[in-house]
């Protein structure tokens, strides 16, 4: 399956029979921040959607609480029911990771997780292959790897030092 956008909305179809499966109607330019199975979620300015590429349905998943909407990062559980997002930066809040239940379509911000990067890395967010486990960059103070094990709060920072790397440590940041 291939997504496109956003020249006439946000367009998936099938690369085997070159067919348009679905077109979800989008009123400005969108990124696609993650796609798994028979679901996409996109960021279109700082409003994230979730979409069903089996019945062409989408929805506006709201911010969580405490947050401006989302930045344009995601990446979808092992099983597919959990979407890993980051919230947009605001005037009072610093970007986190959200968890976005795909089934109601409800998001969580993760305590702990100030500090989630959504741009200038690829990926920004991961999920261990048993799925309980999401890992994500985040800055401040330094730069490093946070992990949030699911049912378990906060987020955790990572430890990491990488020798010979410049500057000589990234936690000196």
């Amino acid at each position: 399956l291939d997504v496109v956008g956003p020249e006439g909305g946000l367009a998936a179809w099938d690369p085997r029979t070159g067919r348009l499966r679905h077109r979800f109607g989008t009123q400005a330019p969108v990124t696609v921040v993650a796609v798994s199975g028979r679901r996409v979620a996109w960021v279109e300015g700082t409003t994230l959607h979730l979409g069903d590429l089996t019945s062409g349905r989408a929805r506006v998943v709201p911010p969580p609480a405490g947050s401006d909407g989302f930045a344009p990062a995601g990446a979808f559980s092992p099983d597919g029911r959990l979407l890993a997002a980051v919230t947009q930066v605001g005037f009072s809040a610093r970007p986190a990771l959200a968890l976005v239940r795909v089934d109601r379509g409800d998001a969580v911000r993760v305590a702990g997780s100030d500090g989630a990067l959504s741009d200038r890395c690829s990926p920004c967010l991961a999920w261990a292959p048993a799925g309980d486990w999401v890992f994500f960059n985040r800055l401040g103070p330094g730069f490093g790897i946070g992990a949030y094990r699911l049912d378990h709060p906060p987020a955790a920072r990572v430890s990491l030092d990488v020798p010979g790397s410049f500057p000589p440590s990234l936690q000196t940041l």
